[in-house]
Order: structure tokens, then C-alpha cells, then sequence
């Protein structure tokens, strides 16, 4: 069959006629719609002459027809020939396309019909499922209608689909393994060639995604993502042989043999270059931008580097790096340092927590945990400025209203620190013969000498013993020191001696107060402005104010009341310890708790029992008590209501202090059937005390339950003692 020419860029429902076929342009392909009768067969032989017949009336010329496909059937037998029809009238001019056949005489009896011949193959072809079928074995496992709105093309391409959807795949061996997995692009020989369920991946590319387990991934380039685990999903590769052994996932290599030289365990990476990340292995989180930039870290994790060969030879494991510049952290091994710059270094150098600027290969700024370096790359102070020795100014605030601030080296070595003011008065302090001088406007104002004297004012020093000598080049100037203060800052002078407390007196700007101190206390005596005398107090709030212990050496007379703060007391016999400590007295009552054997019993007339005790006229769900220091005393009565045996537990309102069982009480009692005593012990936890009765039994250590009735009444007086 002859080609056809279809148009090119056709529109939809667009058609074409070639050869007795018309066509249509679907938007996808050119789809047939003509009759789909086979190729017409060849023309039989030639017939025998038949005898002349009437010559006809010549017919018109008719257009030339369309070429048709030459079948390719057997030769039909030559069937008998004709009467020659009348020769046609010669047509002028250049011979035009061949026309039809004009009218001919009778025909003669039509041969027998050779047979058909097969059909011309017809290219692409789709079904009812949208699916796109051409090539040798492309989808040729399809189940039934299962598999729909794939596109395959080229030999076995996607031959092995059974109910996978939406996949495009052009090449030979495309996605040959593929069966379930959907939305799937392979384009390239063997592309995708091993992906059997995965879905959502895109290969593009002789060998792309070859053998993968993973989903999601973008792979563009020979071998691009070639060989996946089941793990390594989101990945995006780009390039010749980039990222193509990989486990981690949401990986994004850009470039040549990007991450290309092993396997790609780590996720969350970017590399863009030419064999940026080359080595990159288990490493995750890192930013490598830029040929060959963290081409031999492996494992590492947390580094960015920016700029061709940017820490190209930074060690294995290494992390927390950044690195900026054409061969920034070169042959650097080390965590968590910063470079900036095109500075490379020796080789192996090691770094930690380093910050390294510079221009060009130049390193300008070093920062440390030791501090900040300019010019000097190992800082061992906050800061640290180096500068050649010929070099005067170390240091420069230059202003075009004067010539600055800074550090001067004189000549002779001694240094200035100059101030100099808006009119360019040369203000400056300097190191002078072992000691400090300080001038304004070029005029020494300040000396303090080697051996630590300090001068102000004068020439000379007035008395060479002093530290600190105040002068003055008049005499007849009266006051030569004062303390002046108009804000709201304190007034001190402070005396101070070696190995003895510092002494200061003063007056508090805030409250106008006038106080001698200790180093240790700024106002150990203060008079306020009302003539209030505070000790150890700066707030003395009556004409005596002692903060602290007094000692007075005669009698104290008291003509009026005495009081004591809460938690305060009183010593005797001279004592301070707490056995001479007397500092509570206190009258109260408290709710108790009785019970036995966990069951409580419940106070009231028609319940288990009710009270007495000295605070009240009358029965009351409560216990008085008078606690002196630690001791408290006890006095109750209870009355019982029912018929109750019992080894009972009284609640204390305060914790004892020592051990239980340390005292014994034996209470009065009434209407209880007992041959022996009752007693009460300090027992039962920390705030109780047990009353039981004894008898000469052995079992129970002799500690039996008191039998109680109605009638039973039971009077307590005691005291213990608390634990505060």
C-alpha cells in the first residue's frame, strides 16, 4: 500500500482522503472512516481481441482517480476479450494526470475474481477503554476492560499491564514489568523497564527508573534514578546518571552524576551540579549547589554548600556546615562551621564551630568560641585585631568632621586611644613611662603613675605618698572636692582597708536619707529626713528602728505594751538555742477523726458519739487545746452511743514529735465492762494516739479492744509533745 502523507499540526475533527480511505484528527491520532473493505486486487490479463464492434460515441475525458493499493492476491484467470471499443479523441497539450477510462464498447464476459489480498496493517489503534495500542506486544496483557486510558507505544511497551490506568509508555521495553501500577510516564528504551506496581513516577530517558521499587519519582536522563528501593519515593533526578542508585526518598539531584557515585540512603537532599553530592550516601537534610560542590562527604547531614567545588573535600560524617564561594571549605574536615569566601585551605584542615569570612582567597574575619578575629584566624580574645607593626593605626573611626577615634602606635612603641571632638581637638589616653596619661585638647588633665598614684590637676604631685592627690594650679581655690549629685543616684564615699570590711557614708538621693555602711550592707545605721534612727534597717519607721539582736547592759524599763510577731519568741536564761526558745502560745479547738480498722466513726446524739471539752457548754464536734512552745495540752471527754468493741484512734491536732508508744495515758472511765485499765500510746501515724485496754493475755502482746456500749464514757487529760 502507498505511504500517506497526513497534514502536519491538524485540528480536531479535521479529515483527509488518500487513495479511496478517508481519515479524521480525534486529538490524538488519525482514525479511519471510511468503509474498511480490502485493498482493490491487481487487473486481470488481458482478453483475446475480440471483433470490431460499432465504434461508440466518444465520452468526455473523466479526472484522474486516486491511485489505488495494490493487492496482493493470487491472478485471476484471463477471462475472454472483448470487442475493441472505438479509439478516443487524442487530448491536446502536456499530458495531464492519467484520466479515467472513457466508455468502451460492449465488455467483454468478466473473468472470474482473483483472491483477496491482506488487509494493509493500519498503525496506532485504540479501544473502547481509551487505551492506545502500537508496537510489537505493546499491552497485550490487558484483563478484559480493567485496564484503561494507557498509552503505549513501541515494542512491549507496557506488555505486561493488567489493570493499570492512566500510564504513558513510548520506547522499546518501556515499562515492560509494569502490571498494576498507574499515572505512570515511561519514555526511553527500557524505561520504567522493572516497575511492576509503583505509581506515579515519571522516566524519561534510556534506562530511566530501570529498576524501581519506589513511587512518585521524577527521573530525566540516561540512567537517571536507575536503580530504586522500595523506600526511595518523591525523588527527583535530572541529568546523565544522576541519583541513580537510591533508598532514601524526597532527594532532588540536578546535574551530570549528581549524588551519582553510590547509594543514596539519606532523604531530604538537593544537589545541583555537575557530581554536586557525588559521594553523598546516608546523608540527609544537605544543600549542595554548584559543580562538584560536597562532592566527597558521605553520611553527613545538615550542610549547605554554595559555589563550584564549594567543600569539594570535606570529610565523611561531617554536618551542620555551610560553606559560600568557588571552593568555600576546601579540604576542610570539621562540624558546624560557616566560610564564606573562595578561600582554600590546607589539606585536612580541621575546624569546629568556626566562622570564617574573606574575599577571593583571602580570609579577612575569624569568629570562634574564643571570640572575633579580623585579620587574625585564630581569635584568642573577644576580640582580636592584627596589624603589621609598621602599621600606626591598629584601629580607625575616620569622619570627615575630624580625623577620628581609634588606636595609635607611636614611634616609640607607646599606644593612644584617640578621642578626638567635632572641632578635631586631639583628646587622647596614652602609655607613658610605665603609666597612663590622659589629656583634652593636647593638655595632660590625668596621670596615674606606675606604682598607682593617680594626680589631677597640677604638674606635680603635691605629696608623693598619696594615692590620690587633687591639685590645683591657683591657691586661692577654696573647696577641692566635692560630691554632687543632681539626679536620682546615690551619694557615697567609701572607706576601704586590705583584709578589712570597706566602710561608706553617704546619703540615699531616693528618700533623703543620711546611712553608714559595711561593704557588705549599704545602710547599717540610717537617719531619715524625720529624724527616725534605723540599725540594720533603711526604712526605720519609729525614732528607734533595730533590725537585729540588741543587747542592753542595764534594766530596760517598758512603759507600755510588748509585742511579739508572729512566729517570734523569747529566750531566758540567757540562752539562743531553741531549748531556751519560747515562741508559741496558742489556744484552739480542732475537728478529730475517730476510728478503728478503717471504718470511721460518726460524731452525733443519734450516731456514734459526741464530745465535751472546755470550750464549749455544751456537746461540740470538736476538741480544745492549749499549745505552749511545743507542748500541748488535752482536755475532753467522749461519750459513746452504741454498743462498739474496739481498739479506737484518736486524731491529735498537731504531729508528735519522737517515736510512738513513748507515752502512756490512762483515762477515767464509766459504764466500761473491762477487768483492767484502758491507756492510750502516741501510735497510729504521726498525729494519733491508740486507746486500747490491756490484760494478761499473751496474744496481741497483752493490747486488747475496749467493749463499749450506750452508756460507756471515757475523760482524757493529757499533754504531748509536738514536733514544732
Amino acid at each position: 500500500m502507498s505511504a500517506f502523507d497526513f497534514p502536519n499540526s491538524p485540528n480536531v475533527n479535521d479529515t483527509y482522503t488518500a487513495n479511496g480511505v478517508s481519515w479524521k484528527w480525534n486529538g490524538t491520532i488519525w482514525q479511519r472512516t471510511s468503509s474498511s473493505a480490502g485493498a482493490q486486487g491487481g487487473a486481470g490479463a488481458q482478453g483475446a481481441t475480440g471483433a470490431q464492434g460499432a465504434t461508440g460515441a466518444t465520452g468526455a475525458q473523466g479526472a484522474q482517480g486516486h491511485q489505488g493499493a495494490t493487492g496482493s492476491g493470487a491472478q485471476g484467470a484471463t477471462g475472454p476479450t472483448g470487442p475493441t471499443g472505438a479509439q478516443g479523441a487524442t487530448g491536446s497539450g502536456s499530458t495531464g494526470a492519467q484520466g479515467a477510462t472513457g466508455s468502451t464498447g460492449a465488455q467483454g464476459a468478466t473473468g472470474p475474481t482473483g483472491a483477496q489480498g491482506s488487509a494493509a496493517s493500519s498503525g496506532l489503534s485504540s479501544d473502547a477503554q481509551s487505551n492506545t495500542v502500537g508496537g510489537s506486544g505493546a499491552g497485550d496483557s490487558f484483563s478484559g476492560t480493567n485496564a484503561e486510558h494507557n498509552t503505549l507505544i513501541g515494542k512491549d511497551a507496557g506488555t505486561s499491564i493488567t489493570t493499570a490506568d492512566k500510564n504513558t509508555i513510548i520506547g522499546s521495553l518501556a515499562g515492560d514489568a509494569l502490571d498494576t501500577g498507574s499515572e505512570n510516564t515511561f519514555v526511553g528504551y527500557q524505561a520504567g523497564t522493572n516497575n511492576t506496581s509503583q505509581s506515579g513516577t515519571t522516566a524519561v530517558g534510556v534506562f530511566a527508573c530501570q529498576s524501581a521499587a519506589g513511587s512518585n519519582n521524577t527521573a530525566v536522563g540516561y540512567r537517571a534514578l536507575t536503580s530504586q528501593a522500595s523506600s526511595a519515593n518523591q525523588n527527583v533526578a535530572i541529568g546523565y546518571w544522576a541519583l541513580p542508585y537510591v533508598s532514601g526518598g524526597s532527594n532532588f539531584a540536578v546535574g551530570t552524576f549528581a549524588a551519582g557515585g553510590r547509594t543514596t540512603s539519606g532523604s531530604h537532599n538537593i544537589t545541583l551540579g555537575n557530581s554536586s553530592g557525588y559521594n553523598l550516601g546516608g546523608g540527609g537534610d544537605n544543600v549542595f549547589l554548584g559543580r562538584s560542590s560536597g562532592y566527597e562527604i558521605n553520611n553527613g547531614s545538615y550542610n549547605v554548600a554554595v559555589g563550584s567545588e564549594a567543600g569539594r573535600h570535606i570529610d565523611e560524617g561531617v554536618s551542620g556546615n555551610t560553606f559560600i564561594g568557588r571552593r568555600a571549605g576546601y579540604n576542610v574536615d570539621g562540624n558546624n562551621n560557616t566560610i564564606i569566601g573562595s578561600k582554600e585551605y590546607a589539606s585536612n584542615t580541621v575546624m569546629h564551630g568556626q566562622v570564617a569570612i574573606g574575599a577571593g582567597t583571602t580570609e579577612y574575619l575569624r569568629m570562634n568560641s574564643s571570640g572575633v578575629g579580623i585579620n587574625s584566624t585564630s581569635p584568642d580574645a573577644p576580640l582580636t585585631v592584627y596589624t603589621a607593626a609598621s602599621q600606626g593605626w591598629k584601629f580607625r573611626i575616620n569622619t570627615s568632621v575630624s580625623d577620628g577615634a581609634g588606636f595609635y602606635q607611636r614611634a616609640n612603641g607607646d599606644f593612644e586611644v584617640v578621642l578626638r571632638d567635632a572641632s578635631n581637638n586631639n583628646n587622647f589616653i596614652s602609655g607613658n613611662s610605665g603609666g597612663l596619661e590622659f589629656a583634652t585638647s593636647g593638655t595632660e588633665k590625668l596621670r596615674i603613675y606606675s606604682n598607682g598614684q593617680t594626680q589631677i590637676g597640677g604638674t606635680t604631685l603635691i605629696n608623693s605618698s598619696a594615692l590620690l592627690t587633687l591639685g590645683q594650679s591657683s591657691s586661692t581655690v577654696g573647696n577641692q572636692f566635692h560630691l554632687v549629685n543632681n539626679g536620682s543616684a546615690d551619694l557615697k564615699m567609701s572607706f576601704i582597708s586590705a583584709g578589712k570590711q570597706s566602710r561608706a557614708v553617704g546619703i540615699d538621693v531616693s528618700n533623703d536619707n543620711f546611712f553608714i555602711g559595711r561593704d557588705t550592707s549599704d545602710q547599717d545605721m540610717t537617719i531619715t529626713s524625720a529624724g527616725n534612727f534605723g540599725i540594720n534597717t533603711a526604712s526605720p519607721t519609729d525614732k528607734l528602728d533595730v533590725n537585729g539582736t540588741a543587747i542592753i547592759r542595764s534594766n530596760l524599763y517598758l512603759l507600755n505594751n510588748t509585742y511579739l510577731s508572729s512566729g517570734k519568741g523569747l529566750y531566758f536564761d540567757g540562752g539562743t538555742g531553741s531549748a531556751n526558745h519560747l515562741d508559741d502560745y496558742e489556744e484552739g479547738s480542732y475537728t478529730p477523726t475517730i476510728s478503728f480498722a478503717g471504718t470511721t466513726y460518726t460524731y452525733g446524739a443519734s450516731n456514734d458519739y459526741t464530745l465535751r471539752s472546755p470550750h464549749s457548754t455544751s456537746d461540740n464536734n470538736s476538741i480544745s487545746y492549749v499549745k505552749i512552745g511545743r507542748m500541748v495540752y488535752l482536755n475532753f471527754a467522749i461519750f459513746w452511743n452504741g454498743n462498739i468493741t474496739a481498739r479506737y484512734v484518736v486524731s491529735l491536732p498537731f504531729a508528735y514529735r519522737g517515736s510512738s508508744y513513748q507515752m502512756c495515758m490512762t483515762p477515767a472511765f464509766y459504764r466500761v465492762e473491762i477487768g483492767g485499765d484502758i491507756i492510750g500510746t502516741l501510735g497510729s501515724g504521726s498525729s494519733a494516739f491508740d486507746n486500747y485496754r490491756t490484760t494478761k493475755a499473751t496474744s496481741n502482746a497483752g493490747h486488747a479492744n475496749i467493749p463499749l456500749n450506750g452508756a460507756s464514757e471515757v475523760y482524757y487529760q493529757f499533754q504531748y509533745e509536738a514536733t514544732a
